[in-house]
């Protein structure tokens, strides 16, 4: 499942494609995540039922790093400044997944 919020006085709002999604464990996907603000990072998360979010990785601009716990199983596309995508490699039934983008300097 993916799930979608902007924040809550709608001055930045992203979104994430699909909303929902139903799919045999093992298939693969593409997640879509973008937002309308200037941040610069974009972070994707997966949480197991009853478990706490686990980073899987993060965009800086256009340069992907992916946790090592996860580097055969995903990877990620796109451009922190505006969209990006998580493709998953084998899906898990209990997993959700999420996206969050944020602003840092270097």
């Amino acid at each position: 499942m993916v799930t979608s919020e902007g924040d809550s006085e709608g001055l930045h709002t992203h979104t994430s494609t699909p909303k929902d999604l139903i799919k045999n464990s093992g298939q693969s996907e593409e997640l879509r995540c973008s937002h309308s603000s200037s941040y610069n990072v974009m972070l994707w998360y997966k949480q197991k039922r009853g478990e706490s979010l686990e980073l899987l990785g993060y965009l800086v601009g256009s340069s992907d790093t992916v946790e090592d716990e996860f580097e055969n199983k995903i990877s990620l596309d796109g451009d922190a400044n505006k969209n990006s995508v998580l493709k998953l490699e084998r899906l898990s039934a209990e997993d959700m997944y999420f996206c969050a983008a944020c602003y840092t300097m270097f």
